[in-house]
């Protein structure tokens, strides 16, 4: 049967880490048979992946010692399909296409906004060549919103018949399964919570300076923060110094964020970009309202105004806080099934068909 290898950093609770998880364990297996291999066997989510998944640890933490051992092996597994989705390891991947074997198809998925998350990063030549010369060699590019799309044949040039829009499958009957009857983690009050990595895309320090003027109005709302990452100290910090430390929760890492999601009166993402955020779908999924930022990505592709949330200006703590005092005011209105119906096109048995489509279209010109 034919190989597809499917290649990620590692197991942490990352965007593009639950993706290629939730691609791993519902593709039908009558495709191919389903390889994955991982630069560093570390993170939460390894109790996801699936048994008859076959697994393989290159034992190495940073994406420029994964070379040899990755080719060693591609040349031992001989896949027909490569499939990455994080940047750095699709420019790895791109630039040793050339030394594989040349039946082998390599499709990468972009999970950012690449115009945006150039200008921090510390390797900015490389990765701006990466996307101009070397996206150019990917046999198919996934784009995970219309945005990133665009974004990639107007700022670098990509070949947009090279390009496919497919959006993030969420696992709706999972999730709900998993809040069914659930209690609320919460004490009583109005409750907004987040959830995502503690960085500086996610853009927590404009929702805490967001939080402080709302709750001068609202004294009973709380705010819970889901997930870890490099800025917790830097968020402590303001949390403290912002005085609201008795009401606001750095809940860190959830094995089940779904319940808090549920219970809230309002999830918040107040990101400076977005791919496409799965944390908005899986809040919608729960049936609670969202209010986001209408910053350049995804996210306006989900939200649709006072039908599943409320958009606002990125970097704009003063209409985020306007925006979430209406929606904690208001959040009853529109919670619940029609909340939940409007992310029916996001679920898997809507989405996976369209990975499972495109992986049999490029194994069947494999083998032309």
């Amino acid at each position: 049967m034919d190989k597809i290898l499917f290649v990620t950093p590692s197991f942490n609770a990352g965007g593009a880490e639950r993706v290629v998880l939730r691609l791993l364990r519902g593709l039908d297996r009558s495709i191919a048979n389903y390889h994955l291999v991982v630069l560093w066997n570390i993170g939460p989510l390894r109790q996801e992946m699936p048994d008859d998944v076959y697994f393989y640890d290159l034992n190495v933490r940073r994406t420029r010692y994964m070379f040899f051992s990755l080719m060693r092996l591609i040349y031992s597994l001989k896949p027909q399909i490569i499939f990455s989705s994080v940047s750095r390891i699709n420019i790895g991947l791109l630039a040793l296409k050339r030394f594989m074997p040349k039946d082998i198809k390599v499709i990468i998925r972009e999970p950012s906004i690449p115009s945006m998350s150039l200008r921090r990063q510390s390797f900015y030549r490389t990765y701006l060549f990466g996307y101009r010369k070397l996206y150019s060699r990917a046999d198919m590019i996934v784009c995970q919103s219309r945005y990133v799309m665009g974004d990639l044949e107007e700022n670098f040039g990509v070949d947009p018949s090279k390009m496919i829009t497919v959006y993030n499958p969420i696992p709706i009957e999972e999730i709900e399964s998993q809040i069914v009857d659930s209690h609320s983690p919460y004490d009583s009050g109005f409750n907004i919570v987040t959830c995502g990595r503690l960085s500086y895309v996610k853009g927590f320090d404009i929702l805490l300076k967001a939080f402080a003027i709302l709750s001068e109005k609202i004294t009973d709302s709380r705010l819970t923060i889901i997930g870890d990452g490099p800025l917790r100290n830097d968020l402590e910090r303001q949390i403290v110094y912002m005085n609201i430390n008795s009401r606001v929760s750095l809940a860190g890492f959830q094995e089940n964020p779904y319940i808090y999601f549920k219970h809230a009166n309002v999830f918040v993402s107040s990101s400076r970009w977005e791919g496409l955020p799965n944390a908005v779908l899986e809040a919608l999924t729960c049936g609670t309202p969202v209010v986001a930022t209408d910053c350049p990505g995804g996210t306006a592709e989900i939200i649709k105004d006072s039908v599943n949330g409320w958009l606002v200006p990125p970097e704009d703590p003063e209409s985020l806080a306007a925006c979430l005092i209406s929606a904690l005011e208001n959040a009853n209105g529109i919670r619940g099934e029609p909340v939940r119906s409007s992310v029916k096109q996001f679920s898997g048995g809507v989405i996976l068909p369209k990975y499972a489509n495109l992986f049999a279209d490029v194994l069947g010109a494999c083998a032309q």
